[in-house]
């Protein structure tokens, strides 16, 4: 009896479920969409889809799903174009956009298909967090795990709930003829039900890798997967979907440690469709997990025949496939455990080159085993010596260049991997790497140099690519240039033309920029601009003329050739030349910043941002645009106009601070999403009124993209109060004071705010809570200054008791030591000098050889000195607070930081300003306490302060140079007031 199977469409596990939703005959709209996404230009069908509202010719169908379009083309670009961060972000998007989509529609079929791809969403992601957890330290590594497994629980839910909608969906087709339309659209249903189904144990059994091999949760989960998928195989056992399950419960036996039940489960599949050509590529999958599993068992063997006779079987069109790489993978690895119990050295060595050929196919193209075979190739090279092998002809040499550079990944890779995990192996796979490196290029080099009439030219080319980006990496750029230019230009139609550009425009570029300021118009300029040229003109359209058409303009723009600028934006096509008119607005503002002083060229940047920025809103979000509209807020911000600036970063289409909250592909990449928060912050604080409750969300969103503890978070918290403080001043200046005020009072609302909560239990908060209260105080006056001195007295008070608490609260020792030394001012600007002088001898009692703490407590008895006690004008000078143990004071005071200045400035010029400023306030402080003393003492204070000034200047002419010579001068005119002398100052003493 012949068994009948029913032959669904293939399944893709690693991208979207197969669409088979019929295009509406009248609806232009769809049809343009579809055309564009097959088309690959996604950017251009979110943009249609975004105005799709406002289309007279879209029907009401097709705007009602525009969500769902807009996901389904987020996720297609995702899987095919985007890498990292961009391609999480569009996963985001179209995970918000489905998820809406399920929730609100009316159409049930397709709700359910939203909500099945949106678990596949959820199931890719869980897989890349997986997989990219491998190259984390330990503690990141179980963290991220976790997360995945969070991943496939939510991808699980999702998947029943697909099922359930699917179910809704099927319903309506019930009484439908056999023969129909309908009973096809009914069939594509059941298709993606079984789909969605078999997904959801899938999901189970990625979960269970996520576990350790041997651990009681993997063999658990590994188990329940099997389970369900045995139940999926025997409902769809004679479906397409059946049989994928029937391989998944394979390797849930695997992971379950039920070795003989896997082995049956491929057995059955290489047997039972050995025939079925349609199933070729399952049937290549089981072959190839049934020679892993033989393997694990001891069985190198029986795996190795099997296998090989699996592979042989294949047409040569069947070799290079994903799944027959595969089986070359485990064939190759049953070949070398072979060869290591094997006694004939010779046959050792024939089955560990045949290993080699497989490893070099399985480590050329996509599959899953392309890294093992990396690392497997890499370690097998070496252990083979090829390097000390002389190659006789060019395709000797070309294999083994190939080789080496594959080697080079491999050992790169390896070394990503070992990271935090076996810092062992890190030096040695790096040492393998840079001589993977050098085998790689001397092989390629001698390639070149046996080239025949007969060579194959693509080989010929792909030789020099890949030796031209050897030399790329280690920084031999212009013999990089050479090579990849040569390919670009002599052969523009080769494979590798376009990447050999790529190689020559990047090494051109590191030239440019290591001439410095002679590169203009030189050399380097010029081979850089003809590179970029030819690129724009051979590629246009493409990446790589996109990036060309940037070099050119950054190149007229360092170089001041604005009107070259403007040329080559004209000579972009119409579509793409508003994009690099946001490019070249950029650009000029960031010249701007770099020239402050150059008001002209200020003006004409910002009136190129709102140009092109104006322009841009009429299409989607793109990178250039996102750009510009965040540099013209932060111009905004730098004017005072924050109502302005808040204006650009909410706006609804393009704002900043919209893109990065919905995770738009156009603000995915690195720093923007924190610049984008930085602008939001200053902004909500300098509004009217201040908009505290959105400043402290963002704040909020800033730890959570940098992390609590990151050193950078802490720079760009000081960077603020900074920023913010110069604005209060520039307000100040302005006469602008009820402005300034208010921007100090909301700032410091926020702090309250954060200080009330305890800052969290971070230290980098809690300094900046701390350092900037003191700052704030620093620019106020009476009570206000004292409230707010009292404020970071408090706050780096409770900071130095929780460190004595906890030993893991602060960073470091010297981070505590440095909060001690803020607290110990902070007390002496509210006036409490004997407890500023506790503090500060406290810590000199440890380090006493720190000079501003020295220097601090010396201005402490002066300006208790001059606040109260004049006996205490002796103890600046002189130091004060003997060490029990010693007898010596534990504070210097000027004359001995002088002394010691003195004697180290000679080899080190950087203490120059501590010995004149500790002779600047000797001094000064004889002079304040003549200022409260009583003739005759009066008149010897005031000689000798200015004998002091006399002496130093006959020694040192120029009194440390031009601010302290001043400082010594306007002392000098009080000096020479107070005995009734003509205030000439230090011209007296020249004379």
């Amino acid at each position: 009896m012949t068994r009948r199977y029913c032959m669904l469409r293939p399944i893709f596990l690693s991208g979207l479920l197969v669409s088979c939703l019929p295009v509406e005959g009248a609806d232009l709209s769809a049809a343009m969409v579809e055309s564009l996404r097959s088309d690959g230009h996604y950017d251009e069908a979110i943009e249609f889809l975004d105005r799709a509202g406002q289309d007279p010719l879209a029907s009401d169908a097709f705007r009602a799903r525009v969500p769902y379009e807009r996901a389904l083309t987020l996720l297609d670009q995702a899987s095919k174009q985007l890498t990292g961060a961009a391609r999480d972000a569009a996963v985001a998007r179209a995970s918000r956009d489905l998820e809406s989509f399920a929730k609100t529609s009316n159409n049930a079929e397709l709700s359910a298909e939203a909500t099945s791809r949106l678990a596949l969403a959820r199931l890719d992601a869980g897989r890349q967090l997986a997989a990219t957890a491998e190259t984390l330290p330990s503690a990141e590594r179980a963290a991220q795990l976790k997360q995945a497994r969070a991943e496939f629980d939510r991808s699980r839910e999702m998947f029943d709930q697909s099922e359930t909608l699917f179910d809704k969906a099927l319903d309506q087709y019930k009484a439908v003829k056999s023969d129909s339309p309908e009973a096809q659209r009914r069939l594509d249903l059941r298709n993606q039900l079984a789909q969605a189904r078999l997904l959801r144990g899938r999901a189970l059994l990625e979960q269970a890798r996520t576990f350790p091999a041997g651990s009681k949760q993997r063999k658990e989960l590994g188990q329940q997967a099997a389970d369900e998928l045995a139940d999926l195989y025997e409902k769809y056992s004679r479906w397409t979907v059946g049989f994928y399950a029937h391989l998944y419960e394979g390797q849930a036996y695997e992971l379950a440690e039920q070795t003989k039940l896997a082995e049956g489960a491929y057995l059955d599949l290489t047997e039972l469709l050995a025939e079925v050509d349609e199933l070729q590529p399952l049937v290549t999958l089981a072959h190839a997990y049934l020679v892993g599993t033989r393997l694990a068992s001891g069985e190198a063997d029986t795996a190795a025949q099997a296998g090989k006779q699996a592979l042989d079987a294949l047409s040569a069109a069947q070799l290079d496939r994903p799944e027959s790489l595969a089986l070359k993978y485990q064939v190759a690895m049953a070949q070398l455990q072979l060869a290591e119990a094997q006694r004939n050295a010779g046959q050792a060595q024939k089955l560990r080159l045949s290993a080699r050929g497989l490893l070099r196919d399985a480590s050329s193209r996509g599959n899953e085993f392309i890294t093992d075979a990396k690392l497997a190739l890499a370690d097998l090279s070496a252990k083979l010596g090829d390097s000390d092998e002389e190659p006789e002809n060019f395709a000797q040499a070309y294999q083994a260049g190939r080789d080496a550079f594959s080697a080079v990944a491999a050992a790169k890779l390896g070394a990503r991997l070992a990271a935090g995990n076996n810092q062992e192996a890190i030096e040695q796979l790096n040492a393998q790497a840079r001589e993977a490196e050098r085998n790689a290029e001397s092989k390629l080099a001698a390639a070149l140099l046996l080239v025949d009439d007969e060579t194959d030219v693509k080989q010929i080319n792909d030789a020099r690519y890949l030796l031209s980006y050897l030399r790329y990496e280690n920084e031999e750029y212009y013999r990089a240039a050479v090579l990849g230019s040569y390919i670009a230009q002599q052969y523009p139609d080769d494979p590798n033309a376009e990447k050999g550009a790529k190689v020559a425009l990047a090494s051109l570029e590191q030239l440019y920029r290591q001439a410095g300021e002679d590169a203009a118009g030189g050399f380097e300029s010029r081979s850089l601009a003809e590179m970029a040229g030819f690129v724009t003109r051979r590629w246009p359209g493409s990446t790589t003329a996109d990036a060309a058409f940037t070099v050119l303009l950054s190149l007229a723009i360092r170089e001041n050739r604005l009107s070259e600028a403007r040329a080559v934006i004209d000579s972009v096509e119409p579509a793409q030349r508003a994009q690099f008119e946001l490019k070249l607005a950029a650009a000029l503002w960031e010249q701007s910043l770099k020239s402050p002083d150059d008001a002209a060229l200020h003006a004409e940047a910002i009136e190129a941002l709102q140009t092109s920025f104006a322009a841009a809103r009429g299409g989607g979000a793109t990178q250039p645009a996102a750009t510009a509209a965040l540099y013209l807020a932060q111009a905004r911000l730098d004017e005072d106009q924050a109502a302005e600036a808040l204006k650009l970063l909410q706006d609804p289409k393009l704002g900043p601070l919209t893109l990065v909250r919905r995770g738009d592909p156009a603000v995915a990449r690195d720093g923007y999403d924190v610049e984008t928060y930085k602008a939001a912050l200053r902004a909500y604080v300098s509004a009217t009124p201040p908009q505290t409750d959105e400043a402290l969300k963002v704040m909020g969103s800033l730890e959570k993209s940098l992390g609590a503890s990151s050193p950078r978070l802490a720079t760009i918290y000081f960077g603020l109060g900074v920023q913010l403080q110069r604005q209060v001043a520039r307000l100040t200046e302005m006469g602008r004071s009820a402005e300034a005020d208010r921007v100090s009072s909301a700032f410091a609302a926020i702090l309250d705010r954060l200080s009330s909560r305890g800052g969290g239990a971070d230290w980098t908060k809690q300094q900046w809570i701390a350092v900037t209260y003191y700052n704030l105080a620093e620019g106020m006056a009476g009570e206000k200054q004292t409230a707010y001195f009292k404020k970071a007295s408090d706050q780096f008070a409770r900071m130095i008791e929780l460190a004595g608490s906890d030993p893991t609260f602060a960073p470091s020792d010297t981070s505590v030591l440095a909060a001690r030394m803020q607290f110990g001012q902070c007390q002496r600007k509210l006036g409490e000098y004997e407890q500023a002088l506790e503090t500060f001898a406290g810590l000199l009692a440890e380090r006493e050889a720190m000079l501003d703490v020295q220097k601090a407590a010396a201005y402490t008895y002066q300006e208790w000195a001059t606040a109260d006690d004049a006996g205490m004008f002796k103890l600046a000078i002189s130091g004060g607070r003997p060490a029990p143990e010693t007898g010596k004071n534990t504070v210097w005071g000027w004359s001995k930081l002088a002394s010691v200045a003195g004697r180290v400035m000679r080899s080190n010029p950087k203490f120059r300003d501590t010995f004149f400023e500790a002779w600047l306030n000797i001094a000064r402080s004889r002079y304040l306490e003549a200022e409260k003393a009583a003739e005759p003492r009066r008149a010897q204070l005031l000689e000798s302060a200015q004998r002091t000034i006399t002496a130093l200047m006959q020694q040192y002419p120029d009194l440390g140079g031009e601010t302290s010579e001043a400082q010594f001068d306007q002392l000098m005119k009080a000096i020479q007031k107070a005995e009734g002398q003509p205030t000439d100052g230090l011209k007296a003493l020249r004379s």
